[in-house]
């Protein structure tokens, strides 16, 4: 009886799983970066995550968030991973887009230079590299040299692409510096003859770095597609936090970043998931507002602009107040 029990029970799990999958909606999400930011993300993906919350993801790297944001107006994707910047440019000039949460709410940056750069004056004349003009490594590489007491006028800006690009143009010379991922890329280039001339945290600048990104006519036509993206994405934050998941989480990561470097992996482990993720990851209005104000300085519809309207956390709030997040960390 037993026995005949647990077959008819494994014949009714395999037509639910098969249900779910069959039920699953397809989702193409484009990400703009490679970077620990995404690692909520693949971590969602690959420990099947989104396929609990019925959804079959699958991710497209467009690089740069610029081009990214195109490929959302066009229709080629309704959610994107990319930075703040490029969806407030986007929107400024009419685009459909809105930010529904934020996976870092900070500039996870560090200004990597080569040797012969030893204080911040010796930058001007010098070419620094940036992914695209309006991208967040064009705005945030701004706001920190105005921190540092250098006009960005007195450099020379290149678009070379991700943060992989960056870094072998600065090791080839074809730049002097430019902005590298904290946590991943910043002690690669360490490890190679670079140096850090800032990192950007400590200059304290609030920034939406990493956003999710959406249309608001795609979210009204699809709400709980949208819904069940965000629902699980801060799963995947529950999951990176528990310690008994650091070392798979790692790997994880590793491989995404195709560098097993345990050392880095340990960093940024302490780093991104300890301190930067938070679990409702909510897109602050500060972070929106100094993005703003550096576009006003070349666009004058930013200054009239307000930074609640280019976010819209109501999804995120619901999750949030049902308990559902709370009830993520009491298990």
């Amino acid at each position: 009886m037993r026995r005949l029990l647990a077959v008819i029970l494994g014949i009714l799990g395999s037509l639910a799983f098969t249900l779910v999958v069959w039920a699953a909606e397809k989702l193409t999400v484009g990400y703009g970066s490679i970077g620990g930011g995404m690692w909520p993300a693949i971590a969602a993906e690959k420990k099947g995550i989104f396929a609990k919350n019925g959804l079959d993801v699958t991710y497209i790297f467009i690089e740069g968030g610029t081009r990214a944001l195109t490929a959302m107006v066009s229709g080629e994707v309704p959610v994107l991973q990319v930075g703040g910047t490029e969806v407030i440019n986007a929107a400024l000039g009419g685009a459909d887009v809105v930010i529904v949460s934020s996976l870092v709410n900070t500039l996870s940056f560090d200004l990597i230079v080569t040797p012969d750069i030893l204080r911040a004056d010796d930058l001007k004349g010098r070419r620094l590299a940036i992914s695209r003009f309006g991208s967040t490594t064009d705005v945030g590489l701004q706001l920190a040299l105005r921190k540092l007491g250098i006009n960005p006028k007195d450099v020379a800006f290149l678009q070379i692409g991700s943060n992989p690009a960056r870094l072998n143009a600065m090791l080839s010379g074809q730049v002097q510096g430019g902005l590298l991922n904290s946590d991943s890329h910043a002690p690669l280039a360490r490890k190679q003859g670079l140096r850090t001339l800032a990192s950007l945290p400590d200059l304290g600048i609030e920034f939406l770095q990493l956003s999710t990104v959406t249309s608001r006519g795609y979210a009204r036509s699809h709400p709980q597609v949208v819904r069940q993206y965000l629902k699980a994405q801060v799963e995947a934050i529950a999951w990176l936090k528990d310690e008994n998941h650091r070392q798979e989480a790692q790997q994880i990561l590793g491989s995404f970043l195709r560098n097993q470097d345990r050392e880095l992996l340990d960093i940024m482990y302490d780093s991104l998931v300890r301190k930067v993720f938070r679990p409702a990851p909510y897109a602050t209005a500060g972070g929106a507002q100094n993005i703003l104000e550096q576009i006003a300085l070349s666009n004058p519809k930013a200054k009239q602009a307000r930074a609640e309207d280019f976010i819209d956390s109501r999804m995120i709030k619901e999750l949030e107040e049902s308990g559902f997040i709370k009830g993520l960390y009491q298990r």
